[in-house]
């Protein structure tokens, strides 16, 4: 087993080894608060796009939340977002990116 420690990096950040049969896991801690935030931000975005790619944007939100309240993980959902962001261009979500909260919210995306 191999350990890796860092300082304190105040950046998201991933190390992958170059190592056969290496597993590797990342733990995503958030808030349902910081779900929300990003989610009411998301929303305003999406307001501009046509019908059909806003209510694929609505469905995986709905689901989210609707884990996040059983308590249960929202990883499926939130990748499923960030994957619908990155097909349409970041560029398009102007809220989303000028808060703060989406460097936090990178990571979860899978951005």
């Amino acid at each position: 087993m191999t350990i890796i420690k860092t300082g304190n990096v105040n950046a998201p950040m991933q190390i992958q080894q170059n190592v056969n049969g290496s597993q590797q896991t990342q733990q995503i801690n958030y808030s349902k608060e910081n779900i929300t935030e990003l989610f009411s931000l998301l929303k305003k975005d999406i307001e501009q796009l046509n019908k059909d790619l806003s209510d694929e944007f609505k469905t995986e939100m709905d689901y989210a939340i609707k884990l996040l309240n059983k308590g249960k993980d929202i990883k499926s959902p939130l990748l499923n977002i960030g994957s619908l962001i990155k097909s349409i261009g970041i560029s398009v979500f102007s809220n989303i990116i000028t808060s703060p909260i989406f460097e936090i919210m990178k990571p979860w995306l899978g951005l």
